[in-house]
């Protein structure tokens, strides 16, 4: 079975219930599994418990590019990081509450954004 972006086979997912379920199959008679995803670390203050509960949840093992890095390197996009001021404005609530103009002060943020050459 192949699961693209298994990273969310995790909490109530349709991905972990499959899971739960090929878990609960004899080993011998379980089908091999093979996950996809570009960001398995789901928790970055703690990657190593996101690790192992990917490869708790998938019964299967992480595995990460380590030959050939610096030639995948030369070939990948590189995030571009722009900073910007955003001007203080109000804006209108789009809820159905009940609720008047918000305003949104000025403030400073930073924006990654994928860079291809």
């Amino acid at each position: 079975m192949v699961f693209d972006e298994c990273h969310h086979a995790r909490k109530n997912h349709p991905y972990n219930g499959i899971l739960r379920e090929c878990l609960l199959v004899q080993p011998t008679s379980r089908p091999k599994i093979f996950g996809m995803t570009a960001s398995p670390i789901w928790d970055p203050k703690n990657p190593t418990r996101s690790l192992e509960l990917l490869e708790a949840n998938m019964g299967c093992k992480v595995v990460g590019v380590i030959e050939n890095y610096s030639e995948l390197q030369e070939h990948a996009p590189r995030p571009v990081e722009v900073c910007a001021t955003v001007p203080s404005r109000r804006v209108m609530c789009l809820c159905q509450a009940d609720c008047e103009n918000i305003w949104i002060p000025s403030r400073r943020f930073r924006l990654s954004v994928p860079f291809h050459l």
